[in-house]
């Protein structure tokens, strides 16, 4: 008998660590989950209060286009124009922008104040993702709301190959 109870004690002592693993694996989800919140909400702090009422809603698109490449400080680099563009007639204000590159494993994530007037398209020629892989999986997310007070999130995947880079989503 004292040598089953010594079986089932060592048995437990080993299953601890897994569970100290799941632990902290919820909690890093978290953790991630309430840094994004918490960065969402920073961001939205400075936006001014919505200045139109009703059921008016933006039609807010992101298109990114004319790829180019350059291998700059041991990383690739794709230089490219985004274009957003509001067809709604209702301004938009994007408040976060955030890239991630190595498969979501690095990101840079900033709080901005882009301005779309309504009818119109912002154009940032001058713009470029970069990664230390050959053959990278990119995103490229924004949050933004229009003037109604509709809140959008608009995103972007990027492929890269070498030297060459295609939208996927």
């Amino acid at each position: 008998m004292r040598g089953i109870a010594i079986a089932l004690a060592g048995m437990a002592l080993l299953a601890l660590p897994a569970c100290e693993e799941d632990e902290a694996a919820t909690n890093s989800r978290t953790a991630a989950a309430t840094g994004e919140a918490e960065a969402a909400l920073n961001c939205r702090r400075d936006l001014p209060d919505p200045p139109l009422t009703g059921a008016v809603k933006a039609d807010f698109t992101l298109e990114l286009a004319n790829f180019g490449y350059e291998f700059v400080e041991g990383r690739h680099r794709y230089p490219h124009t985004r274009r957003f563009k509001e067809t709604a007639g209702v301004p938009v204000t994007i408040y976060r922008g955030k890239v991630c590159v190595a498969d979501g494993g690095e990101c840079a994530d900033a709080c901005v104040g882009y301005r779309i007037d309504g009818d119109t398209m912002l154009v940032q020629a001058d713009h470029h993702v970069a990664t230390k892989r050959d053959k990278d999986r990119i995103t490229i997310r924004y949050w933004a709301r229009d003037d109604a007070g509709n809140f959008f999130e608009l995103s972007r995947v990027i492929e890269t190959d070498g030297q060459e880079a295609t939208v996927v989503e």
